[in-house]
């Protein structure tokens, strides 16, 4: 079963049953107990799927579907835990989830038992149970669950680190320990020159220009830029690191956090990247940018870059459109009949990315 089928059918048994208050886990099947579990976990009802995940521990099954259920389940209660506790959310009777240190380690405890038994069972399974094990003990605070399931896993055949587990780790220990910690894992990855997906780049960022730290923030960008930047000294970084190049939302980040760090000359030259970085830029970012600058109170710097840039993003809008039309129209020629402006615009394109 792939792992896809596996969410999948976890996301099926989610919304295929109902709430019993006469269920005795101890007294189902093993396909009932995936649905209950299913349910209740994502009902919020805490204490009656750590029932049936605790009663599903104790079944012999080697049925990849459980550990896969128990592992999303208990991170998806867990993570929403650690998001309440941090925003200060106050525990009433009737909270859903989770709702005390006891109850979470009691799911610390259930899902440390699954990964213990997934060990020993020594069976081929997808590496994304590991990394939702991974990232629930870190939110819980758990360094040596955490460490042990990860050291556990990187000594199975063909199961080593990738750059989706440092992603999973960077993101993980940004909510719980904080853009320190975060920052340093982030630098274990650049000293093993591994990729960085843009979304976790951009929790990173943000993290960083929240905690008051811009340059960190100018380091993440200059390594995902893969290249050096006229803002930070990185004569190392001559080629892309990564296939996941920034998004609009990395230079959104970027910027706004850049003016309001009183640095708007190199919130300038961010923008300026961005014309050769993404594919399009568009007039948002442009607004972005202008509505930065006027809450700085920097009103003829806003109106003097309206003016600067505003042709410069309507006109590359234009030609935007102007590529997915020829692009269109190449599609639907024969290879041998495509129009001249196609192979003109190529030359453009490749010494824009140089």
């Amino acid at each position: 079963m792939t792992w896809r089928v596996c969410t999948c059918v976890v996301s099926a048994l989610s919304r295929g049953g109902q709430i019993s208050e006469q269920f005795d886990p101890q007294s189902a099947d093993i396909d009932t107990l995936l649905m209950m579990g299913a349910v209740y976990g994502s009902e919020g009802h805490a204490d009656q799927a750590l029932d049936v995940f605790t009663e599903l521990n104790s079944r012999t099954t080697a049925d990849p579907l459980v550990f896969a259920l128990i592992a999303i389940k208990i991170h998806q209660m867990i993570s929403t835990y650690a998001e309440r506790t941090s925003t200060g959310f106050r525990f009433e009777p009737t909270s859903s989830g989770l709702r005390s240190e006891h109850e979470l380690h009691m799911a610390t405890s259930c899902l440390s038992t699954t990964m213990d038994k997934l060990f020993a069972l020594d069976m081929c399974i997808h590496q994304d149970v590991f990394h939702h094990a991974i990232s629930a003990f870190i939110l819980a605070r758990d360094n040596e669950k955490s460490q042990h399931t990860y050291d556990r896993m990187v000594q199975i055949k063909q199961m080593g680190p990738t750059s989706h587990t440092f992603n999973v780790l960077l993101r993980a220990a940004m909510r719980s320990w904080g853009v320190d910690a975060a920052f340093d894992m982030f630098e274990q990855l650049r000293a093993n020159s591994g990729p960085v997906h843009s979304i976790t780049a951009n929790v990173l960022i943000h993290g960083l220009f929240e905690a008051q730290q811009p340059d960190r923030a100018l380091d993440v960008y200059a390594y995902l830029v893969g290249r050096p930047t006229p803002l930070v000294n990185h004569t190392g970084f001559t080629e892309f690191l990564t296939p996941v190049p920034c998004d609009t939302y990395t230079f959104a980040l970027l910027i706004r956090g850049l003016v309001r760090a009183d640095l708007v000359k190199e919130a300038a030259v961010v923008f300026e990247d961005a014309f050769s970085l993404l594919p399009q830029v568009p007039r948002q970012l442009l607004e972005t940018f202008i509505s930065a600058l006027e809450e700085a109170g920097l009103f003829d710097v806003a109106a003097a870059c309206l003016k600067r840039y505003s042709k410069r993003v309507e006109c590359a809008q234009i030609e935007a459109e102007e590529l997915k039309y020829m692009l269109a129209q190449a599609n639907n020629a024969a290879p041998n009949c495509l129009p001249l402006s196609y192979f003109a615009y190529l030359p453009e394109t490749s010494h824009d990315h140089e």
